[in-house]
């Protein structure tokens, strides 16, 4: 599913926030609820044309067979050693749903380069 840019932003400061002045240390179960929260937050945030649908739209174009929330429960339950920082859970995020941004200036084939160079820094 490809998402503005400014969609990104808006989660990875969102999760920075979160992780700062709420919880810096979630549990997979806390941390997946609060993904979960921050998208729709984020999309409301950003401005996103869909943004209540954002949820289920993701569920759809990720053609995930359980919920979403018990998807990302399992990623970071699985992860439990990564870095809990908004850039680093936004990554996996991205990951497990196959999410893709564009600035509305991208074509296609940048954001195509985009996502190769993003593979090889991340390691996925």
């Amino acid at each position: 599913m490809k998402l503005p840019t400014e969609f990104r932003e808006f989660l990875v400061i969102a999760l920075d926030d979160y992780l700062e002045m709420e919880n810096d240390d979630p549990n997979a179960v806390t941390l997946a609820a609060t993904v979960v929260r921050l998208l729709g937050q984020a999309a409301e945030d950003s401005d996103f044309e869909e943004a209540d649908n954002i949820l289920a739209d993701i569920e759809e174009e990720a053609e995930l067979e359980e919920p979403l929330i018990g998807v990302l429960e399992y990623e970071f339950a699985k992860n439990d050693e990564m870095e809990l920082t908004g850039e680093d859970i936004t990554r996996v995020v991205e990951r497990v749903l196959g999410l893709k941004w564009s600035d509305d200036g991208m074509d296609e084939a940048s954001l195509d380069t985009y996502e190769e160079e993003d593979e090889e820094v991340d390691g996925y």
